[in-house]
């Protein structure tokens, strides 16, 4: 039970919430308290009555005790929370709750940290208060929430507790004092009214009283003279210290008096001990008081439920002239009547809590107003989206072709849903489900974060599923053995052929401004030069100046011809190659012929070391950079896209971290992102020709697109609109749109499914509204900005149309996996 919970110092509480019917705890509550967090889900258009009414019928099934909380954390951002029992009835309160107030309400697993505020302050009635003409008129609801918002600052917190008016007549007894000061519109006549308490904490106990009276000061209608004292064990010390001071005083006096003299002494001595005694348990908190009470009541998100009365209040009454017993006329003064309440209880309408915890300040996290999923999404024919009105929605693997774009700030889930995919479409392949491609389904998965962790998540995917058809490369791993042969020399394809396929390559990765008619000439005459000698190991043996590896990549020799190992070496595996053309008994001799007249410009007779540099100064750069990943094109256990394709291998390209620990520098991990990816579409063209009308497909994902599209966007554009035919599907994800080209970006966000999570840079929330508007509806920036942790909305491709957008909640699809619920 909830309040088998708590100390003994909080068991009054936990009694209450007890009898308002608590459950044993659920799986989702802390210690017994479930706590619900308000987003903004819209503008509020309802009047100040209809709120009231929402709210006071919402907090009817509240327990004593319940406490709302408005804090900010230290990034600034404002949190609203309902720290409520754990009581199944408690999530319908909560829903109602933020209904009232144009929100949405979503359960956490952490109550409010109310405990790490230094100080603690409590709001109270200042001495003989009487109720001012305050009045609620005109007021707008969200008032308390801004000034909130602006008020507070990092780490500090207001919160209320509220419980229903006892049954002694509080309501009555506030209502008579009301009438008697001639407040006849008070808010807390309202139906419903609630008896709260408020609390703040800050770091000092200066800044503690501040907020607490600062927030009453804001409250409309509040009409309370009030003050607020700081939560102390001073008091309870001081009792304490006072007994102890008697007991001394009591000692002092028996010594000097005659024959209690021994008495005396002994019981003041006796109560000095005492006091000393219970005054150092209090400033340890190990006996009752109210500063104790507090603090334990903050562990669990919640302040001290308001205490009742415990002397009934003196009555108000009116100036009167009356006789007395000797008949002499005399006038008794207006007396304006007890505060009807504990000095720390304060009546007040239903919806003034409520108002505390409104998540529409400036710096609140908010939702966006939830819209229903078209029915064509809540059709199982492909990975599960997210969920929405309490069902599943879905891809549509008819028209998975038009590609699936995730946009996610880092945290957000979005490569956890692209791993989720990934998983789903394992599982179904594997299952033959219509659709998923079953007659042949290959499928790619780039992971280009660097840290490896999402290449984990595929293999533990594929494990789930029970898919053996998974092979993994750590390509910058400098301990790999297994790669893949992104430029073999396919048939009918000669020496020039080859070198300007792969050139044209790294003009994809590093683009056309950086290299240049020139260089790509100079890169061409070095790299067929580079295939030659790869395949000769007897012109490597001629180098004296420098030990060249035998058998070394096409980009290792290009790279000594580009000068980067010096010029005299250059020079000298130059001399080679001519000298094997003019060698009547070397078999190849034609073809070195060739090559060698290819070096002509470079290399030539009569041709300097200056003239050279000029033709290999700028593309020398490129090939060097490569060369940090010479041990993946020269790996002897090598396969080709090409056969990989052809055998529905379901591939993850890990370009970050391996299994041995080296961590490659980022250029060359997006360089070589970008050169897989190139090659693969290649080999799609030549190897998928058909697919689609076959039924087969391969399936591409990248949780992060500028690695693998960094200049220009020729190959995910021709992916997204030529490559139907081939069967291509494209799952591509990006953290920061802002960072794409132009022409990257404009193709990502055209793709035919596009998951939105919480983004914030302009530009971007202006382009992602155009693109929502398109359906008709009303979408505001706000609507992308406040998205909340873990939610998205979709503008997605199904049945063959662009369907209305809509928001889901992404579930933790990776936990269900491991807890086994996920099928």
């Amino acid at each position: 039970m909830w309040c088998s919970q708590f100390p003994d110092a909080v068991s009054g509480v936990g009694a209450r919430l007890s009898a308002a019917g608590v459950a044993s705890m659920s799986s989702l509550s802390r210690h017994g308290v479930r706590a619900f967090q308000f987003t903004k889900a819209g503008q509020i258009q309802k009047s100040p009555t209809d709120i009231a009414s929402e709210a006071a019928a919402a907090l009817a099934g509240a327990p004593d005790g319940a406490t709302f909380v408005t804090s900010k954390s230290e990034d600034g951002t404002l949190q609203h929370t309902f720290v409520t029992a754990d009581s199944p009835a408690q999530e319908s309160v909560a829903f109602a709750l933020a209904q009232a107030m144009a929100a949405a309400s979503n359960e956490v697993d952490d109550v409010p940290d109310l405990v790490s505020a230094r100080a603690v302050a409590e709001l109270v009635v200042d001495g003989s208060v009487t109720p001012s003409q305050d009045t609620q008129a005109g007021a707008d609801f969200t008032t308390l929430a801004r000034i909130i918002g602006n008020l507070l600052q990092p780490g500090e917190w207001v919160a209320v507790s509220v419980r229903k008016p006892s049954r002694s007549g509080e309501t009555k007894k506030q209502v008579r004092w009301l009438d008697h000061h001639g407040q006849r519109t008070h808010h807390s006549r309202l139906s419903g009214a609630v008896v709260v308490s408020m609390f703040a904490g800050a770091s000092t106990s200066r800044r503690a009283v501040e907020v607490a009276s600062r927030v009453a000061a804001g409250i409309p209608g509040f009409g309370l003279r009030v003050t607020a004292r700081p939560v102390s064990v001073a008091p309870a010390v001081m009792a304490w210290m006072a007994l102890a001071g008697a007991g001394v005083a009591a000692a002092v006096l028996g010594v000097t008096t005659g024959w209690l003299a021994p008495l005396l002494a002994a019981v003041g001595t006796a109560v000095a001990a005492v006091g000393a005694a219970g005054a150092f348990a209090s400033f340890r908190g190990l006996l009752p008081s109210a500063s104790r009470t507090v603090r334990e009541h903050l562990r669990w998100g919640l302040v001290p439920t308001a205490p009742r009365r415990v002397l009934p209040p003196k009555p108000p009454r009116a100036e009167r002239v009356r006789y007395d017993k000797e008949g002499v006329l005399h006038t008794e003064p207006e007396f304006t009547g007890d505060y009807p309440l504990s000095p720390s209880a304060f009546l007040v309408g239903p919806h003034i809590p409520v108002a505390l915890v409104a998540p529409h300040s400036g710096s609140s996290a908010a939702v966006t107003a939830a819209r229903h999923a078209p029915p064509e999404m809540r059709v199982a024919n492909g990975p599960a989206i997210g969920v929405i009105d309490g069902e599943m929605t879905y891809l549509d693997y008819g028209d998975l072709w038009a590609g699936v774009s995730v946009l996610g700030q880092a945290g957000s889930g979005k490569t956890k849903l692209l791993e989720h995919w990934f998983g789903t479409m394992l599982r179904d392949r594997t299952r033959g489900v219509v659709g998923a491609a079953p007659v042949g389904h290959s499928m790619i998965a780039f992971d280009t974060k660097g840290d490896g962790l999402a290449t984990q998540q595929y293999q533990a995917w594929a494990e789930h599923v029970g898919d053996q058809n998974l092979t993994v490369f750590h390509v910058l791993d400098q301990a790999g053995h297994d790669g893949i042969d992104l430029f073999p020399v396919l048939p009918g394809e000669d020496i020039d052929m080859w070198a300007r396929k792969v050139v044209s390559a790294l003009v994809y990765i590093w683009g056309e401004d950086s290299i240049g008619a020139r260089s790509f000439d100079t890169l061409r005459r070095v790299l067929e030069a580079g295939l030659a000698i790869s395949d000769s190991p007897h012109l490597v043996w001629q180098i004296e100046s420098a030990s060249l590896p035998v058998g070394a990549s096409p980009f290792l020799y290009a790279d000594v011809l580009l000068t980067n190992r010096g010029d005299q070496v250059g020079v000298e595996l130059a001399t080679a190659i001519k000298n094997a053309a003019a060698d009547k008994h070397d078999a190849n001799r034609a073809g070195f012929a060739y090559v060698w007249e290819r070096l002509a410009p470079i290399y030539g007779d009569g041709k300097t070391q200056a003239q050279r540099a000029q033709l290999v100064d700028a593309p020398r750069t490129k090939i060097a950079a490569l060369m940090s990943a010479e041990h993946w094109w020269s790996r002897p256990n090598r396969r080709t896209w090409s056969d990989l394709l052809s055998s529905h291998t379901a591939v993850v390209l890990n370009t970050g971290i391996g299994p041995s620990g080296t961590l490659p520098d980022d250029r060359l991990r997006e360089d070589m992102s970008g050169l897989l990816l190139y090659t693969l579409r290649e080999d799609i063209r030549r190897t998928c020709v058909g697919w689609f009308d076959q039924g087969k497909a391969v399936s591409i994902f990248a949780d992060e697109v500028k690695h693998i599209a960094n200049t220009n966007d020729r190959v995910i554009r021709a992916l997204r609109d030529d490559d139907r035919a081939l069967g291509v599907r494209c799952v591509f994800a990006t953290q920061t749109p802002e960072t794409l080209t132009p022409e990257v970006r404009r193709t990502f966000l055209g793709f035919g499914t596009l998951v939105m999570f919480r983004q914030e840079e302009r530009n971007t929330v202006n382009e992602l509204v155009g693109d929502l508007t398109l359906s008709g509806e009303g979408w505001t920036s706000a609507d992308i900005v406040n998205l909340p942790r873990f939610h998205a909305i979709v503008r997605a491709t199904a049945g063959g149309r662009r369907q209305e957008p809509f928001m889901v909640t992404v579930p933790n699809f990776q936990a269900q996996r491991d807890a086994g619920a996920w099928q």
